[in-house]
């Protein structure tokens, strides 16, 4: 049974198609470039916090663009009204 590598990566993660495992479908084999490409460096969280940061330091930074991005999120009053507690004395 020919398996394409996305079919396998379906089937090991949720079995669909209903079928058993077997060997590794062949890996997709590029042709050489002169030079290797780059690697992608590591820490990824740690550079996208460096990019959020050059952003908001720019002053181009608008609330509506954050939030778009999904790096700005409205705080919820009803999980801190939750938090308070109630005291008397």
């Amino acid at each position: 049974m020919s398996v394409t590598f996305t079919g396998y990566k379906d089937l090991l993660i949720s079995d669909k198609g209903g079928g058993v495992l077997g060997e590794l479908p062949p890996l997709v084999v590029y042709p050489t470039t002169p030079a290797p490409p780059p690697v992608c460096l590591a820490d990824l969280i740690a550079l996208f916090r460096e990019i959020i940061q050059q952003c908001v330091k720019s002053g181009n930074l608008t609330e509506d663009i954050a939030k778009a991005l999904g790096i700005f999120e409205e705080p919820v009053l009803a999980k801190l009204v939750e938090g308070t507690p109630n005291l008397t004395l």
